[in-house]
């Protein structure tokens, strides 16, 4: 069949109940070398999503301060709130000036990396609605930022608007005092089942916590309530974490130097139960206040108005209330501060703080040094991790419901100083009932003894042993060696094994053969899809074609052998078919002139062979049986003919 293209010149002119906890384990380790490959088993139950942190615990451990910048800008400023904007892959940091007027909204620029000393940069007083602003938070919904100011010179909360861009200057409106804020300080979102309930402190005469929920969104009128805190004076920072279904606050009373409880065990719907922290009561003007789950320990931090700061450890549990405190003092910076911020990046702690005194932004780092292979995961079953260095790590897992319940659990692994050898392997051959060759792989030189175990109960002591599967399927293939120094290392890898193809194929339904014509002969092998057989056809001995179907033509009027194989790596099986009897069959051709359209198209049969009869198909349902042809096209197109 040929392609006739008939042509013609054209002219154109042109979207709350409380949640089911998960219950969080694994199995893990408790020895290893260093350099060794460790494997993990998550065994939680009824969580959804996982948090892995292979270098937990950094909140334990006493941070380090630095400069991050110094301006001018930095006179009074009593919060700063931290956040990573996806939408660009940049880290932001917010604050504002409360001294007396003109007020300003402060932005660091930190690029990509809180690592990085920060640009600062003055906002002023969009709008010119701030007065004397105790603390904001920021929160994303959609692809679009917003923050929540507390405006304690108007006992008013006031709504900024970013846009997709923490970069922007926002666009202010002020939402007023909803008749119940007074001298709103301290404020914190709190997000449940997509709903956003907002918590402010009034640092007024009457110590009580003004609630807003604003529904399933923050530009929604929101609902008000309010519930005191019995025993609070002045009440400034506060702050939520969630322990299982279970949400819990901590909330700063600067008036007479006191941390109190807020325990929502009756949901975020309902007022909480309050009361003192009574195991830690030594703060001197405390102001501010962080919470953080580190591994499956919760902490707080308290920052005073005169520089120290606090840490109460509360272990595995921050609902029970009880812990330890600890003044951290005021790691050589000032006597003066107020802010203090929190933030978790991957495996590590940032906290920053701002030095009133100097006017210099504080960064604190926690001494955790992580030389995991990989510090997080959020797989159900990470793969194989390593710790380049000896000591004691942690390792903890977060299991979170589809409900937001969390759950976490950590456990300790020692790593010795000794190396582990190193070790690998591969494989080749992929067919059951088939060798399978598998071939360690070592550097080090220095392998006492090799156990595989190819995850079909078979086992073997070789350096390069092969294995024979039953039956295809995805086996779990390990293997341990033993060096000279009695480390250990297991090298594991999923291996694919696939049943052996059975080829098979269909003769055409001619009769009779002849030559010079093309056959299709369909392949009608069973394989397993996933293990992709290669093909070859041969025809009399000579190899044809390694497409899936053939289609071939018989050369000779002599009876034909086919053959097809079917192979993966490992094994093969083939099939043979014969064409006993074959023909001479005619020699098909024709050659046309002129190819216009509404013109005769003239065809001329230079057929060879035995003729007995013709049959012309044009291509645009006009046919003839003549020896010669002509067809007028109408249309212009392409048609076979």
């Amino acid at each position: 069949m040929r392609t006739l293209l008939v042509v013609g010149v054209w002219i154109l002119i042109g979207s709350s109940l409380l949640a089911q906890c998960p219950v969080t384990d694994f199995a893990s380790p408790s020895l290893a070398c260093s350099g060794q490959n460790i494997y993990v088993q998550n065994l939680t139950v009824g969580a959804a999503s996982y948090e892995w942190d292979f270098c937990s615990g950094d909140l334990a451990l006493t941070p380090s301060a630095s400069i991050a910048a110094s301006s001018n800008l930095l006179f009074r400023t009593r919060s700063m709130r931290v956040a990573h904007d996806s939408n660009s892959n940049l880290w932001y940091g917010f604050t504002i000036d409360q001294a007396n007027s003109p007020y300003k909204l402060i932005r660091f620029n930190f690029g990509n990396s809180l690592s990085n000393d920060p640009s600062v940069v003055d906002l002023g007083n969009p709008s010119n609605v701030l007065n004397s602003a105790f603390d904001l938070q920021l929160h994303k919904e959609g692809s679009n930022w917003y923050g929540l100011v507390a405006n304690t010179g108007t006992n008013s909360l006031l709504l900024l608007s970013f846009g997709t861009d923490l970069g922007s200057t926002p666009i202010v409106q002020n939402l007023g005092s909803f008749g119940v804020l007074d001298t709103p300080d301290g404020i914190f979102l709190a997000v449940e089942n997509g709903m956003l309930s907002v918590f402010i402190t009034n640092g007024g005469s009457v110590s009580e916590i003004v609630k807003l929920t604003f529904g399933s969104s923050i530009l929604n009128a929101p609902t008000i309530s309010s519930f005191p805190v019995a025993g609070g004076s002045a009440l400034r920072g506060i702050a939520m974490i969630r322990e299982c279904d279970r949400w819990f606050g901590l909330v700063i009373s600067y008036g007479n130097g006191k941390v109190f409880w807020l325990d929502f065990s009756n949901g975020l719907s309902q007022s909480p139960q309050s009361g003192e922290i009574t195991f830690f009561t030594s703060y001197n003007f405390p102001t501010n206040i962080a919470l953080g789950l580190d591994g499956s320990e919760y902490f707080a931090f308290i920052q005073s108005a005169l520089g120290e700061q606090y840490r109460l450890s509360f272990g595995s549990s921050i609902i029970d209330k009880a812990g330890t405190g600890q003044n951290l003092g005021n790691f050589g910076i000032s006597n003066e501060n107020s802010a203090l911020e929190l933030v978790k990046v991957k495996s590590d702690w940032f906290g920053f703080s701002i030095d009133l005194t100097n006017r210099k932004l504080v960064r604190q780092t926690f001494p955790a040094m992580c030389d995991a292979s990989t510090a997080i995961s959020t797989g159900q079953n990470p793969s194989q991790l390593s710790f380049a260095a000896s000591g004691t790590k942690k390792i903890s897992l977060t299991g979170i419901s589809s409900d937001g319940a969390i759950s976490s659990q950590s456990k300790a692994i020692t790593i010795s100083p000794s190396i582990a050898p190193d070790i690998a392997f591969t494989s080749a051959n992929v067919c059951a009932n088939n060798n399978v060759n598998f071939t360690a792989q070592n550097t080090s030189g220095n392998i006492t003894s090799y156990a595989w175990s190819f995850g079909d109960t078979n086992t073997s002591p070789l350096t390069n042993p092969s294995n024979i599967y039953a039956t295809g399927g995805t086996y779990t293939v390990a293997l341990q060696v033993t060096a000279t120094n009695g480390c250990i290392n297991i090298a594991k890898s999923d291996v694919a094994i696939y049943d052996q193809p059975i080829a098979d194929f269909a003769l055409p339904s001619a009769s009779p053969f002849c030559t010079n014509q093309n056959y299709v002969f369909t392949n009608q092998s069973t394989f397993d899809p996933a293990s992709s057989p290669t093909w070859e056809w041969l025809l009399n001995g000579t190899l044809v074609s390694s497409t899936q179907n053939l289609a071939q033509a018989f050369a000779t009027s002599t009876a034909q052998e086919i053959r097809l194989k079917a192979k993966i790596p490992g094994c093969e099986n083939e099939i043979i078919k014969n064409v006993n009897t074959v023909l001479p069959g005619p020699l098909t051709n024709f050659s046309f002139a002129s190819d216009c359209q509404d013109s005769p198209v003239a065809f001329t049969n230079t057929t060879s062979g035995t003729i007995t009869s013709y049959l012309w198909t044009f291509g645009d349902g006009n046919t003839s049986s003549s020896t010669n042809a002509s067809n007028t096209y109408a249309d212009i197109g392409s048609y076979n003919v």
